[in-house]
C-alpha cells in the first residue's frame, strides 16, 4: 500500500512523507529516508469530515520546510541507540500512572503496540520513562522551573545572506511586527552585542556538529561561559536551542548525543546560577510523527520513542517547552487539490471535526500542534507546553511550487501574527498560549535549493517589507481603557467647571 493512502495521516492535518528541501543549517551528511509500513496499525479515518470546504481524500503531502531539513531515511534498518548509552531501557523508571493521559482509551485505539491496563503502571506494555534526577552532580528532581510566559511572537533571524543589514538596523524591524523574541541558529557575537539593553529576548542555537562535544560537562560549561554568560545581563538570553531536527536525520551518533548534550548544557547553567532564567530545548521536525490523523491520535514514530521518552522526561524535570517545526505550506504544495487554500491560510469558516474528541479545527497549524500534544500525552507526560520553533510561507517559488505567492505569504503570516496577538489557542489545549517563531526575518540569498528557500523572509535585505502585513490594531488591556476613560471624563468635567466659573 503506498504511503499516501495510509490512514495514519490526512491532508487536512499534514503528513510526514515526501522529499524535503536540502539541509541548510546542519553539517551532518544527508541520508535517505525510508517509506515504511509503520502506519498499518493506525485507526481508519472518519467516514467523512464535517463541513469541510473540499473533498478529503487521504494523501501524503509534501514535507515541512525547515532551516535544517532532515534528509530521507534509507531502506535499511534504522540505527538504534547504542547499548552503551547511559540510560538504557532496562534502567528506565516506570513511576507515572496512565491516569495522566488526556484520554486513556486513545492508548488502545491508536497506539501501534499492544494496550495496557491504565491502573497498572508496571505493566510490561506501558511506555518506559526516565527518572532524571542528577545532572552533573546537581539534583534537579525539584528544579526551579523556567516555564513559558504568556503568548508571544518570535522571529527566526538567519544569516545565510551576503547583503543583510547590520544588526543595529534590525531592531526597529522586529519591533514593527510586534515580535518579542528572536531565535538565532548560532551564537552570533555581533547580533548579541547589538541587541544589548533592548527588550528583545533571544533563543541561541547550538549546532548539531557540537552535540558530541557537549556530552562532556566541562565542554558544555566552557561553551555557556563563552557564548551565553558573557552577554548577560545586558542581552536578554532566555533559551538555548540544542540541535535542530536531530532525530529525523537518522544518525545514531547525533541521536544518542542529543539528550546528554541537553543535560550537560542545563548542568552548566545550573552551576552558574543561570538555570532559572534560561531554558534548554531542542527543535524537532514534524517528521517525528508516526500518526497525525486525527489530531487526538497523534503519536511519535515507533523508532524514535526511546529518544522522545528521554527528551520529554528532561522537559518535564526542567519545566522547559517542547519545540516543533511545522509548515502547512508544504502540505498544501504537495496536495493542492485535496487541501483548501483558505484552510491553511487561517481564512476559512469551514471546519473538520476530530472524530474522537469532536473538536473543531478551522486551520491546519492548530491541528498539527494538537497532534504533538496528543503524542506527548500518549507517552504519559502531562503539562509540557508545545511551542512552534519555525513556521512560515514563501512569497516566491519555482513553477512547480504551488501556492508560493506574495498574496498567500501576506495572508498566512499576517493572520498568524494577529492570532498570536489575540491570544488564540488550539482546541485540545485551550489553557496553553501560542508561542510561535515565524520563519524568517529576511530573504536570504545564499540558501541552496528551490527558489522558495530564498523567499521566506518578511523583509528584503534593504529593510523594506516583502509585502504589506494586514495587522490588527493593538488592543489595550481593559484596565488601561478604564483608566483612560476616567482621565478623559475627569478632564472634560474640569474643563466645564473652569468655563462655568469664569
Amino acid at each position: 500500500m503506498p504511503l499516501n493512502f495510509y490512514p495514519a495521516h490526512h491532508p487536512l492535518v499534514g503528513t510526514r512523507g515526501g522529499q524535503k528541501p536540502p539541509n541548510l543549517h546542519a553539517t551532518t551528511p544527508s541520508k535517505p529516508q525510508r517509506r515504511d509500513t509503520l502506519h498499518a496499525a493506525a485507526p481508519p479515518p472518519a467516514p467523512h469530515l464535517h463541513a469541510v470546504a473540499a473533498p478529503c481524500r487521504s494523501s501524503a503531502t509534501a514535507p515541512r520546510r525547515s532551516s535544517s531539513t532532515p534528509p530521507r531515511r534509507s531502506s535499511a534498518t534504522p540505527p538504534r541507540r547504542s547499548t552503551a548509552t547511559p540510560s538504557s531501557l532496562s534502567d528506565l523508571s516506570r513511576s507515572r500512572k496512565c491516569t495522566d493521559l488526556v484520554e486513556d482509551y486513545l492508548i488502545v485505539q491508536t497506539r501501534p503496540t499492544r494496550p495496557y491496563p491504565p491502573d497498572q503502571p508496571d505493566h510490561p506494555n506501558r511506555p518506559n520513562r526516565l527518572t532524571l534526577r542528577m545532572v552533573n552532580g546537581y539534583d534537579i528532581s525539584k528544579p526551579d522551573l523556567v516555564g513559558v510566559s504568556s503568548a508571544s511572537l518570535g522571529i527566526n533571524y538567519g544569516q545565510l545572506g551576503n547583503n543583510l543589514p547590520v544588526p543595529s538596523e534590525v531592531i526597529p524591524l522586529i519591533h514593527s511586527i510586534g515580535a518579542k523574541r528572536v531565535k538565532l541558529f548560532e551564537a552570533n557575537p555581533l547580533i548579541l552585542r547589538a541587541f544589548a539593553n533592548t527588550d528583545i529576548e533571544f533563543m541561541v542555537g547550538l549546532g548539531n556538529e557540537l552535540l558530541s562535544e557537549m556530552r562532556d560537562p566541562q565542554n558544555a560549561l566552557t561553551w555557556v561561559k563563552a557564548n551565553i554568560q558573557v552577554y548577560l545581563p545586558a542581552t536578554k538570553i532566555t533559551g538555548i536551542m540544542v540541535g535542530n531536527e536531530v532525530l529525523t536525520l537518522y544518525n545514531a551518533d547525533l541521536s544518542n548525543n542529543l539528550a546528554p548534550a541537553m543535560q550537560s548544557i542545563y548542568g552548566a547553567l545550573l552551576s552558574l546560577g543561570l538555570h532559572k532564567n534560561i531554558s534548554v530545548v531542542t527543535a524537532h521536525s514534524f517528521n517525528i510523527m508516526g500518526f497525525s490523523y486525527p489530531p487526538s491520535a497523534g503519536a511519535f514514530e515507533q523508532d524514535l520513542r526511546e529518544y522522545m521518552t528521554e527528551i520529554l522526561n528532561f522537559h518535564e524535570q526542567t519545566g522547559s517547552p517542547f519545540y516543533i517545526n511545522v509548515y502547512p505550506y508544504f502540505a498544501y504544495k504537495g496536495s493542492p487539490k485535496e487541501i483548501p487554500l483558505d484552510y491553511v491560510l487561517f481564512e476559512t469558516n469551514s471546519v473538520f471535526v476530530d472524530p474522537t474528541t469532536h473538536l473543531f479545527y478551522n486551520n491546519m497549524l492548530f491541528a498539527q500542534i494538537d497532534v504533538v500534544y496528543s503524542a506527548i500525552s500518549i507517552l504519559g507526560y502531562k503539562g509540557i507546553h508545545v511551542c512552534v520553533s519555525e513556521t512560515g510561507w514563501p512569497s516566491k517559488g519555482d513553477i512547480d511550487e504551488v501556492g508560493a505567492t506574495l498574496d498567500n505569504a501576506a495572508k498566512y503570516n499576517g493572520n498568524l501574527i494577529n492570532m498570536v496577538a489575540e491570544k488564540r489557542v488550539t482546541p485540545l489545549r485551550p489553557s496553553s498560549d501560542l508561542d510561535i517563531y515565524i520563519f524568517a526575518l529576511f530573504n536570504e540569498n545564499m540558501k541552496p535549493g528551490p527558489t522558495s528557500e530564498r523567499n521566506f523572509g518578511l523583509f528584503q535585505p534593504d529593510r523594506t517589507p516583502v509585502y504589506p502585513l494586514q495587522l490588527a490594531p493593538v488592543q489595550l488591556p481593559r484596565v488601561v481603557l478604564v483608566i483612560i476613560s476616567i482621565i478623559f471624563i475627569a478632564g472634560v468635567g474640569l474643563l466645564f467647571y473652569v468655563l462655568l466659573t469664569f
